[in-house]
């Protein structure tokens, strides 16, 4: 098996993995190679404009395989035969779509590798909340028992209300699974149809309204320029009193330091949060450490059944651009033929 430090023969188009949490890339290298491409992992990850800029393979890459990797237009002048920035994952929000746009270079996601997963983390996170989960943990650890003046009581979730924010394919299966706990389950998005909300028993509310009168807020929106920080100290402060809010979406979603303070004056009860601002969190964050707060290192995307669906779909996505294909979920079109 090729190392990862891959050197393979010139001759095969490059293709440059920015940044990777995988420890081998068989599924990747197997595609690539039957479309006579190279797959160059670098090592350490790059994690911002200047790692990349410096790469000395960035150049010739005919494709970028991106996790989290900015990808700017800078990157994108510094690699000139680039044909494809194909993204592990659904969201866009580091990739320059406009500057992509403008050098003719296709960008892919891959928007369904995840949605049962993903959906499946925010119910568990919900859940957990809901029950204090990390609280009764925390006492059986500590070799403490029921002790119910020093425990959260649990909630009952029928007949609470979850408020879904964004209602795309994930927002919807979170839906289903509300209410299938007996949660009434309202949802906010105006770029999704009315028939989506009827065919599941969902309640349409506008923004305000479904802040005001949720239990729980779950959030399954897009990273944009609108959105970020949509849930900040005004938001926050319209809330329902106890409310608990969960974020399997995006960090940027949320301030976090208006999200701390609710938390610290008792105006939310909890944060479930598997995505942050900044990723990985400092050691010394206060997120960590919270005690209303349950946070996972964002694997809600990650289980035995969508990591190679995804892994695949990437490496599928640039081997069709290198074979003058049209690649599988294409956000920003390309050239068709040969490289710059």
């Amino acid at each position: 098996m090729p190392s990862d430090r891959s050197t393979e023969d010139g001759a095969r188009a490059p293709v440059l993995l920015t940044d990777t949490t995988y420890r081998e890339h068989a599924p990747e290298r197997e595609i690539l190679g039957a479309a006579g491409a190279s797959l160059l992992v670098a090592e350490p990850s790059l994690h911002d404009e200047a790692e990349l800029l410096a790469h000395p393979r960035l150049a010739e890459a005919q494709g970028l395989m991106v996790e989290l990797a900015p990808i700017t237009a800078a990157v994108l002048d510094a690699a000139p035969n680039c044909r494809i920035v194909a993204r592990y994952g659904v969201g866009l929000d580091n990739v320059d779509l406009d500057a992509a746009a403008e050098r003719a270079v296709w960008v892919t996601n891959v928007p369904h590798y995840a949605t049962d997963t993903v959906a499946d983390h925010a119910l568990a996170l919900l859940l957990a909340a809901a029950r204090d989960l990390a609280g009764a943990t925390a006492r059986i650890r500590a070799g403490g028992w029921r002790d119910v003046e020093l425990l959260t009581t649990p909630l009952l979730l029928r007949d609470r209300r979850l408020g879904v924010i964004g209602f795309g394919a994930i927002g919807q299966a979170v839906a289903a699974r509300g209410r299938s706990f007996g949660l009434r389950v309202a949802a906010h998005d105006p770029g999704v149809p009315e028939e989506a909300f009827a065919r599941l028993g969902v309640e349409r509310l506008a923004l305000d309204a479904l802040l005001a009168s949720s239990d729980f807020v779950s959030l399954h929106t897009a990273l944009t320029d609108d959105t970020r920080s949509l849930l900040d100290d005004a938001a926050i402060a319209a809330m329902k009193p106890g409310a608990i809010v969960v974020n399997t979406a995006r960090g940027g979603l949320v301030d976090e330091q208006a999200l701390l303070a609710a938390l610290d004056r008792g105006q939310l009860a909890r944060a479930a949060l598997d995505v942050f601002e900044q990723e990985p969190l400092d050691a010394d964050h206060p997120l960590r450490t919270h005690p209303r707060v349950i946070a996972t290192p964002h694997l809600a995307f990650w289980s035995d059944g969508s990591e190679l669906t995804l892994r695949r779909s990437v490496a599928e996505a640039v081997a069709a651009v290198l074979q003058d294909r049209e690649p599988p979920g294409a956000v920003v079109a390309g050239r068709a033929r040969a490289a710059r």
